[in-house]
């Protein structure tokens, strides 16, 4: 997992990766990036994507299955979360 808090959060990533892993397809090769971002950054995001403007708490974007690297990784795809709106 790779995590960017461009809110300042300071979110415990240990425990949302121990969370994602106890999903059933992720698996703990598995590789997933989470975006951390504001309501203006999300507002952009949806607009650009799902042609709405205005914040949501969660956008995912995921790609295709079975997408393994040479590493033996899964790539599942991005996280965005609206950290404001997700507390709301």
């Amino acid at each position: 997992m790779n995590f960017f808090d461009k809110v300042g959060v300071k979110l415990d990533q240990a425990k949302i990766q121990q969370r994602l892993e106890s999903i059933s397809e992720v698996k703990a090769n598995s590789l997933v990036d989470i975006f951390i971002v504001d309501e203006e950054e999300m507002s952009v995001l949806h607009q650009k994507w799902m042609e709405t403007y205005e914040p949501t708490d969660v956008l995912s974007f995921p790609l295709e299955k079975d997408t393994i690297y040479p590493d033996g990784s899964e790539r599942l795809g991005d996280i965005v979360i609206c950290y404001p709106v997700a507390v709301r």
